[in-house]
């Protein structure tokens, strides 16, 4: 009969990436794709998410999937699997898909207003599942990993939006006794989440959010997401209310019409007077 050991047992760094990957599987798609894609490509991905606001009524959600080499091999089998799941979320949610080229992948989904975008983002991004957690971690799991909250306010002619987005990528944080793979894996994942919008957005200074790049005079925020902390990203902006503005636009000709209307009527007696 063989007899326990009290010594610990060292996991075999394979070992420890299989698990982390089934954590990060649970926890977040677009993290665990990303991940995939870094443990098993020598080059750089890619990965951008952007919210473009046309007015308060119509706008996009954009991935934007870049790799520094085509894929091939066991890399191309396991990361073609969560792509193809991807598109057909994608699908799912009314939006279409592009491929510039081999190495390249966007995926647009529109949205109308901050309501929808706020339940199409979240049905791509989910957070993770107590209940599931607390079955396979146990009584501590890990926390949830993406949230967007999007509140409006209507003043007819424009409307007032306060988006807020909280995205946990302390999965991707490699406990290891060497420090260089955090640098490596900051080298090669870059993680962008941007923000557009017609006229320009205002954020916010404090400590616990994150300071995005400003770019376009303002119009565009783009925020460089870090693995292995919590995102927390903010931003109050501006547009244009389309059915505010045409609302008023048939009221202007309608008080119009009616002004032009009166004034003719008036000017008919004084005429035939004179007559």
């Amino acid at each position: 009969m063989r007899q326990s050991s009290n010594f610990p047992v060292r996991m075999h760094p394979l070992m420890w990436g299989v698990r982390a990957i089934g954590r990060l599987l649970i926890r977040l798609r677009m993290v665990w794709i990303i991940l995939v894609a870094t443990l098993f490509l020598s080059g750089c991905v890619q990965y951008d998410v952007g919210i473009k606001f046309a007015d308060a009524s119509h706008g996009q959600i954009v991935q934007h999937i870049r790799l520094s080499e085509p894929l091939s091999g066991f890399s191309y089998s396991v990361l073609s699997t969560w792509l193809e799941r991807l598109e057909q979320q994608t699908k799912q949610l009314g939006g279409r898909i592009q491929h510039p080229s081999d190495c390249e992948l966007i995926m647009t989904i529109p949205f109308h207003g901050g309501k929808d975008l706020a339940t199409k983002f979240n049905q791509l991004f989910p957070s993770s599942s107590k209940p599931e957690l607390a079955r396979t971690f146990g009584s501590n799991p890990p926390e949830s990993g993406s949230r967007l909250q999007v509140t409006t306010r209507n003043f007819i002619l424009w409307q007032r939006n306060h988006l807020n987005y909280d995205l946990d990528l302390r999965s991707l944080a490699f406990p290891s006794p060497s420090e260089t793979l955090p640098d490596q894996s900051d080298k090669r994942l870059e993680l962008a989440f941007s923000l557009d919008t017609p006229w320009g957005a205002q954020i916010n200074d404090s400590a616990d959010t994150a300071t995005p790049e400003i770019q376009s005079r303002g119009r565009q925020l783009i925020w460089q997401l870090k693995p292995g902390t919590i995102n927390h990203l903010e931003a109050v902006f501006w547009v244009p209310n389309p059915l505010g503005i045409g609302t008023f636009v048939i009221v202007l000709l309608i008080v119009g019409g009616m002004y032009l209307e009166r004034r003719r009527s008036t000017s008919q007696p004084e005429n035939s007077g004179n007559g």
